[in-house]
């Protein structure tokens, strides 16, 4: 599971990507998103899907979607008035924090 809440399944493989997905799943304690062959693959992603609810996504300020469009439009604004194209964006709380 990404942190972004979002299931991520995978088959065993010979190429590296595979390799690093299933190590990736296994350290985050989700090996049961690992499919035991490329046929089982559906099966484990339907799987998946049923237990991301249970999961739960972070709540990390990325993860708040109106805290994160007002920091970026405030950003953009910035960008806009700032003759040498620096800014500097200033700290705001975290809305979870």
């Amino acid at each position: 599971m990404l942190w972004a809440g979002v299931p991520v399944v995978s088959a065993p493989g010979a190429a590296q990507p595979a390799r690093v997905a299933a190590a990736l799943l296994l350290a985050a304690g989700r090996g049961a998103f690992l499919a035991r062959s490329l046929a089982d693959l559906p099966a484990a992603a339907a799987a998946a899907l049923a237990r991301a609810p249970a999961c739960g996504a972070p709540r990390a300020a990325l993860f708040d979607p109106a805290w994160f469009a007002a920091r970026l439009a405030r950003a953009l604004r910035l960008a806009a008035q700032a003759p040498d194209h620096h800014i500097v964006v200033p700290e705001a709380p975290a809305p979870h924090a």
